[in-house]
């Protein structure tokens, strides 16, 4: 199998670079929230807040590793052809599968 169009493998490399991007910023709001927060004063900062940007950090790394591994997926010359969840699992990445 030739490789696949590079239009398809520019759009997953920058969706992987976007989700990186988006991962940087909420980890850098959970930075800031943590950095704030006072022995004395623990109410200031809203535990939800924090929680909620560690969760989209952990969304937002998936998918870029999910995206990186489309990217890389697409520029392999596979002969014979596999899909995604084959590729996935061959470079032992089982836990992208869905």
């Amino acid at each position: 199998m030739a490789k696949m169009e590079e239009g398809y493998f520019d759009e997953k490399r920058g969706l992987a670079l976007e989700h990186v991007d988006g991962a940087a910023n909420d980890l850098a709001e959970a930075k800031a929230s943590i950095a704030a927060l006072g022995y004395n004063s623990p109410a200031l900062v809203e535990a939800a807040k924090v929680h909620d940007a560690f969760r989209g950090v952990t969304s937002a790394v998936r998918s870029a590793r999910r995206d990186y591994e489309k990217a890389r997926w697409a520029a392999a010359d596979l002969n014979p052809p596999i899909s995604f969840e084959e590729w996935l699992t061959k470079h032992g990445y089982d836990d992208l599968l869905n």
